[in-house]
């Protein structure tokens, strides 16, 4: 990485501390982008009159765009958690600003949800699956388009997390 980025690695490791701070960052960042990103276009979005259908739909579209073009960083994150103690509190850092915002849908909207907490991390999952193990649930006998597994995602989003009491 030091020879790619044309510097050090004394310089490498000054800046980011350690190899688990680098892979952190190298890692995480995206992650942390793309959730800046999400709360900036929800707090627009939350002024703009969209139907909750709409929201819904955008975040499970770019969710699934974001981890489909990040792949090998999914991967990486997945694998290498164990030796990283620091992606948990981190990555639970980012979901605490996701479940922010479905709290504000919630109220917004009028949505019974039981627990945004769960709500996040699953629907979160439920992409992350649909994404890393495309092959195995869409295999080319019964293909779906990506536009169909966006929909139906978000669908059980929005109308499996209601509480019907």
């Amino acid at each position: 990485m030091a020879e790619r980025a044309d510097v050090t690695e004394v310089l490498l490791f000054r800046h980011f501390g350690s190899k688990a701070g680098l892979f952190d960052e190298a890692v995480l960042a995206p992650f942390e982008g793309f959730v800046s990103d999400w709360a900036s276009r929800w707090q627009q979005l939350r002024v703009s009159g969209e139907t909750l259908d709409e929201l819904g739909r955008e975040y499970i579209d770019l969710l699934y765009g974001f981890l489909e073009q990040n792949r090998q960083l999914v991967v990486a994150l997945l694998s290498a958690r164990a030796h990283h103690p620091t992606t948990d509190e981190r990555l639970d850092g980012l979901f605490a600003r996701l479940e922010q915002t479905v709290r504000d849908g919630a109220a917004r909207y009028g949505l019974p949800i039981r627990d945004p907490t769960a709500t996040v991390r699953l629907t979160f999952g439920m992409v992350l699956s649909a994404v890393v193990h495309a092959q195995i649930l869409f295999p080319a006998k019964s293909p779906l388009t990506r536009s169909q597994i966006i929909e139906e995602i978000t669908r059980y989003m929005l109308y499996g997390i209601t509480d019907p009491t």
